[in-house]
């Protein structure tokens, strides 16, 4: 879409609070002023993000001081405000890149875009600057974000700002009058929500669960936090929901197991779970009337407000469940798990070995820089993305009981730091619950880090869909089983990938982007036939060298022969006979000749 006719926003950045920040669901209208008249003088930034990041404002603020005033610097930030938010955002930056584009000076975005903007060198490399040591503590950025997320072959391509990743919830009073453990893997988490659902709790009915399922929300982060548990086992550079071997999904009896892992906690949870999204979970364990769940850090920062149920200790925080199964990916079947194939788990108390796989869902927010404006805009951009990264304006989610609430979430381990949570009205035996979880997934070996490669949103939205619908009509009788669904998915995603590799203004198949996104050796199983025409190629060659090297030692041979008999009767051996004429295949196949006819008469 173009900036210029979509639906957007112009944010006055110089806001009067800049103490608090609202949560990403309760924007305010403190934000919707006309901008100012930009000073003709100051070097001038403009970014570009949507309405969910509105937690950015106060940084450009803060950075604009730090670098003199807006004399000297002045930015300009536009939201996409309606519509489709994310998918506005996304072509957008696409379209930047393609048309090499400097109207943005940069983009606070989640990571997925990388996957179309990096083969068009659309984004600027930030490790020059990071080498430099200009950037503001860039070893202090949590493993999983440095390595992964923030990479693109051999460049880093964004500046994390922000640390999403799930973790399992739970109310530890519910829990812990029922005589239950905290689950290791989905089974136990089904069995959790079974044996307290429908029961009675200080007076309150429970739910075993609370995920909301409502289709286009989360469901497809769901579905593949316990895919992942399956078929993620030997860290990113495999894949979780792709090989990135050849590009085929992996999901066979895994993604069987999923669904019906999925329909049974779906037996035990809210009434109003296919009505709402991630809010759902929030509501529900924070009242008292759901016992578990999974979720973001918004599950943590608003757990202590004015009436909640999970205030005294009760919040419990733990990473996500395993599976005691993983996926065979020869044969698309679940085996069972055992110290060699799952050394990222643990063994249940029944002594079952379990995969465990720590899920970043969605990805964060990073911040690009367009790798196609002036250098000194380049430059100043890069310095503002290391300033947000590093956190100078103070993490102000607000005190703990308010309603403000930032969307920011640890991607440090500066920010790791309880004192910062206790000061502001958290329990700091929640805190470092949450802390150290958080520290424990992020620095994984066997993190799975979401899709960044193209056609990504389309294939997030096939697993979000088919997911939706099985569980939505599981009741019937007509509906497809679980292993029909998984064969629609496959199918569905094998075209979306074929058509973009089909198309015309491809700069690089699925499969090379996603390779080189995990760091993997390119094998461009998908590339149209290119590199296998290759191997190919160089196969025939070397077979072709190998028949001229056989075909000399046989002349050498018969040379060498032929010299002999000539020796043996003491005739002169002519000197151009000798091993040079290895090179004369005619006079080699002459004297050959000649001694045969020779031999053929003394017989």
């Amino acid at each position: 879409p173009n900036p210029a006719v979509a639906q957007i926003r112009v944010v006055d950045t110089r806001l009067e609070d800049t103490s608090s920040i609202n949560n990403r669901t309760n924007q305010s209208n403190n934000t919707k002023r006309k901008m100012a008249t930009p000073n003709a003088a100051a070097t001038k930034l403009l970014f570009l993000t949507n309405s969910i990041c509105d937690w950015i404002p106060p940084y450009i603020a803060a950075f604009e001081e730090a670098m003199g005033g807006k004399d000297r610097v002045e930015i300009s930030l536009i939201t996409y405000d309606s519509g489709d938010p994310f998918g506005d955002l996304f072509k957008t930056i696409e379209s930047e890149a393609r048309t090499q584009g400097t109207l943005f000076s940069g983009y606070v975005t989640p990571p997925s875009p990388m996957g179309d903007v990096a083969p068009l060198d659309g984004w600027a490399d930030f490790t020059s600057f990071i080498q430099d040591g200009r950037a503001e503590d860039w070893v202090d950025i949590l493993p999983a974000y440095r390595e992964y997320v923030a990479s693109f072959k051999s460049k880093i391509l964004s500046y994390p700002l922000d640390g999403d990743i799930l973790l399992y919830y739970y109310n530890k009073a519910i829990l812990d009058a029922f005589n239950l453990t905290v689950p290791q893997t989905w089974d136990e988490y089904n069995q959790v929500a079974e044996a307290v659902h429908g029961q009675t709790f200080e007076g309150k009915t429970l739910s075993g669960s609370c995920l909301g399922r409502v289709e286009g929300c989360a469901g497809a982060y769901w579905a593949q936090a316990v895919l992942s548990s399956m078929t993620a086992t030997k860290g990113p550079a495999t894949g979780s929901l792709f090989s990135t071997k050849d590009m085929s999904p992996l999901t066979g009896e895994a993604m069987v197991r999923t669904l019906d892992i999925m329909k049974e906690s779906a037996k035990y949870g809210s009434p109003n779970e296919f009505q709402g999204c991630w809010e759902i979970n929030i509501q529900d364990l924070n009242d008292g009337t759901c016992a578990q769940t999974i979720n973001w850090g918004n599950q943590f920062t608003e757990y202590a407000k004015v009436g909640s149920a999970l205030l005294g200790g009760r919040l419990g925080i733990a990473q996500t469940p395993g599976s005691a199964e993983i996926l065979d990916r020869d044969t698309m079947k679940l085996v069972d798990c055992d110290a060699d194939s799952c050394p990222y788990g643990g063994q249940t108390s029944d002594g079952k070995y379990f995969n465990q796989a720590p899920y970043l869902a969605f990805g964060g927010w990073s911040c690009a820089v367009n790798n196609y404006v002036d250098d000194e805009t380049k430059d100043l951009a890069m310095q503002f993305c290391s300033f947000v990264s590093k956190g100078a304006v103070p993490k102000a989610f607000g005190n703990a009981t308010s309603d403000l609430h930032s969307g920011q979430d640890p991607v440090r381990l500066s920010q790791l730091d309880v004192d910062t949570y206790t000061a502001r009205g958290y329990g700091e035996a929640t805190t470092e619950e949450y802390l150290g979880n958080i520290k424990t997934g992020l620095s994984s070996e066997n993190v799975v880090i979401d899709l960044r490669i193209p056609t990504a949103p389309s294939l997030m939205a096939t697993l979000d869909s088919k997911t939706y619908s099985y569980l939505t009509s599981a009741d019937d009788t007509s509906s497809l089983s679980a292993a029909e669904v998984t064969d629609t998915i496959d199918a569905t995603w094998n075209k979306i990938i074929s058509n973009y590799n089909e198309q015309p203004t491809t700069a690089l198949p699925v499969l090379e982007v996603y390779q080189q996104l995990r760091g993997v050796p390119v094998t461009g199983s998908d590339t149209g036939g290119r590199n296998t025409t290759a191997i190919i190629v160089g196969c025939v060659v070397g077979l072709l060298l190998l028949l001229i090297i056989m075909i000399l030692a046989w002349r050498i041979h018969k040379l060498n022969a032929a010299i002999k008999d000539m020796e043996r009767r003491g005739e002169q051996v002519p000197p151009n006979l000798r091993a040079s004429s290895v090179l004369r295949p005619m006079s080699i196949t002459k004297l050959i000749e000649k001694e045969s006819l020779k031999a053929a008469e003394e017989e």
